[in-house]
């Protein structure tokens, strides 16, 4: 083979890179430099020639779009070209700069840019819908926002590169906070299962946040994990068809209740196991999804009956007394136990009265757990792993409203939820009460043109024409 047939089979971005100096360089036969560096190379220089000219082509194809629109024929019939002006954007693949075109319409004299409002880019905007997408899904993960500034601004960069001018892409924690709040929460409602099984169990606790300008007030976030049974591989449990549910709200369970009745056929729902800490508001899931049709049980965990047994006494062999006692079902002994301890000074702790108390209350939830359903508990591990990690490891308040946000993101990303798409068709999606609703499955004619026109719509001249031909 040739040198030049040989030339010819290579891509155009391989040609490209043949001219640059540094790859020149690197690949000469007699280069005696043998380290990681002349691999950091190639791919740093692969990567910035690679998004040059994708940005490139990207500049070419908005302009090509513009420029078919503005030479249409049925375009002059309804508006003016106004002006030409540049527009730089950020995306995830770097900054670029294009010209559009400015129209008039002819009937009432407002503006509008076809090129905008066809690929759906907000006014003044620095930073594309793209790169906004991977902010909210990167902040539904990571409990920082001048975090995510720094790894998606790396990004945008190059995909690797060792330059320190990368740091200059970093995004500001003021525009991913922006970002952030801007998207609002979503209300995604995923498909109906095929199937309904006979029974789920529900996981529920809570977990205090810290709120700003509130003299040291916490909102209440309530958590449920629902799931449909558990399986064990490797020593690893897995809870089958998880869902994570987070909510600030007093109507906790007629939204579980709306959340089950959209997953399954509700009615076939034979059994519901509820499991907690034995607080009212988790008991009180009990009657909220009680119907004629179905069994629902509370048990208390396992976690929290050891806890209280621990809470009574210090004194080793006692405790093992009264675990005995309440395993066995011997009541009448763990009652003679527990007035003994209260009545003696040095066996007492300042928490064995409540203890006791919550011990009786909970007898027979306690036996639910350990002789009927033998379910264990992980809910102390979920709030530790769902909110703990991400509202209360570092030392920091919220805005209420921006809670809302975040918990409602932070659920999407739990329940595997695809957060960037969700972004981006949410941009076509009118708000409602700072909410944006999006069904399922995903409605993707958004995007496709609308061959008629609205005059209540600022965007007509978009849904006059047809462009699928």
């Amino acid at each position: 083979m040739t040198i030049l047939a040989h030339q010819s089979n290579l891509s155009i971005l391989t040609s490209q890179l043949l001219g640059n100096i540094t790859i020149k360089d690197l690949i000469h036969p007699l280069n005696t430099t043998f380290t990681t560096s002349n691999y950091a190379t190639f791919i740093e220089t692969i990567a910035s020639d690679g998004y040059q000219m994708i940005r490139k082509s990207l500049v070419e194809l908005i302009e090509k779009m513009d420029k078919d629109f503005r030479d249409s024929p049925q375009r002059a019939d309804y508006f003016y070209v106004k002006v030409r002006r540049s527009r730089t954007l950020i995306t995830p693949i770097g900054a670029i700069t294009f010209k559009r075109t400015i129209y008039q319409s002819r009937s009432d004299k407002s503006s509008c840019c076809y090129i905008d409002e066809r690929l759906g880019l907000p006014k003044y905007d620095r930073y594309d819908p793209c790169v906004k997408a991977m902010i909210v899904e990167s902040y539904a993960d990571i409990n920082s926002m001048i975090k995510v500034g720094q790894i998606i601004g790396d990004r945008i960069y190059s995909a690797f590169c060792l330059n320190p001018d990368r740091e200059r892409y970093r995004i500001s924690r003021q525009t991913v906070l922006n970002t952030i709040r801007n998207a609002s929460s979503f209300l995604f409602t995923q498909p109906k299962l095929k199937h309904t099984p006979d029974s789920i169990i529900i996981m529920a606790d809570e977990k205090y946040i810290p709120m700003q300008n509130t003299a040291g007030h916490k909102q209440m976030v309530k958590a449920a994990t629902i799931y449909e049974s558990s399986i064990t591989k490797h020593k690893r449990k897995t809870l089958l068809n998880k869902h994570v549910f987070l909510h600030t709200g007093i109507d906790f369970w007629d939204d579980v209740l709306d959340l089950l009745e959209d997953k399954y056929d509700f009615d076939k729902l034979k059994r519901i196991h509820i499991l907690g800490d034995g607080a009212s508001w988790i008991k009180a899931g009990v009657t909220a999804l009680k119907t004629a049709k179905n069994d629902i049980t509370f048990s208390l965990d396992r976690f929290h009956y050891r806890q209280s047994i621990n809470r009574i006494s210090s004194n080793p062999d006692i405790k093992a007394m009264l675990i005995d006692y309440v395993e066995n079902d011997d009541k009448h002994n763990f009652e003679k136990l527990t007035k003994i301890i209260e009545n003696d000074s040095e066996l007492k702790l300042k928490s064995t009265s409540d203890n006791i108390t919550y011990i009786k209350n909970h007898w027979r939830a306690i036996h639910n757990t350990l002789r009927h359903i033998k379910i264990p508990c992980s809910m102390e591990a979920a709030i530790s792993h769902n909110l703990a990690s991400q509202f209360t490891s570092v030392p920091k308040a919220y805005k209420k409203s921006n809670l809302s946000i975040y918990l409602n993101h932070r659920m999407h990303y739990l329940n595997h939820i695809d957060l960037r798409k969700l972004y981006i068709i949410s941009r076509n999606k009118t708000k409602i009460n700072d909410r944006i609703k999006i069904g399922s499955p995903i409605d993707l004619s958004i995007f496709e043109p609308i061959n008629r026109y609205h005059k209540s719509s600022t965007s007509n001249w978009l849904k006059i024409f047809n462009y699928s031909n």
